[in-house]
This record gives C-alpha cells, sequence and structure tokens, in this order.
C-alpha cells in the first residue's frame, strides 16, 4: 500500500491488513534522522522508535500487543514524511 502522504522519498509498508508484524521498506532522496510513530485513531503515540541516520531502511515493528483496529503511521524525518493509514486484525 502507499502512502497517504509521500513526501522526500519512497515507502512501503506491509502486509495490509497486518497481524503481528508490519513491515517497513523506505526510501529517501537524502541520509537523514527520522521518527517512526504508531498512533490509535485517538491520537495517542502507541509506538515510537527513532532512527539515527539512514537513507534506505527496512525493518519491522511487531504489533501484536496491539489490539484489532486501525491505526495511522507516520515517519517523519528532516528531510520528508510518510503517512500511512494501517489496519490490525487477529
Amino acid at each position: 500500500m502507499q502512502p497517504v502522504i509521500n513526501t522526500g522519498g519512497h515507502a512501503n509498508f506491509y502486509p495490509v491488513p497486518a497481524r503481528n508484524i508490519v513491515y517497513i521498506d523506505l526510501d529517501w532522496n537524502s541520509t537523514q534522522p527520522f521518527n517512526i510513530t504508531l498512533y490509535n485513531m485517538q491520537g495517542q503515540a502507541v509506538k515510537q522508535l527513532q532512527v539515527e541516520s539512514a537513507s534506505h531502511y527496512s525493518n519491522s515493528i511487531d504489533v501484536s500487543d496491539l489490539a484489532t483496529g486501525n491505526y495511522i503511521i507516520s515517519i517523519n524525518g528532516t528531510q520528508g514524511k510518510f503517512i500511512e493509514k494501517l489496519t490490525i486484525v487477529r
């Protein structure tokens, strides 16, 4: 699935819907530090990761402790941003 907001590079989030793990493949146009935050639909941050600096990032987030429902995944870099809707099912 492609991001709702996409500036400064390319990102893929999968699988959709997610069960226990969400994979992130990210390529920024330039190397930069960034934060990955997962929000519930009330706007509360439920998971957060910081990446010191990268131009390419490929990793996973364990979401097995989160309830079934809809979430927003936000990646904010110093020179780019991605926002995507995420559904978790069990």
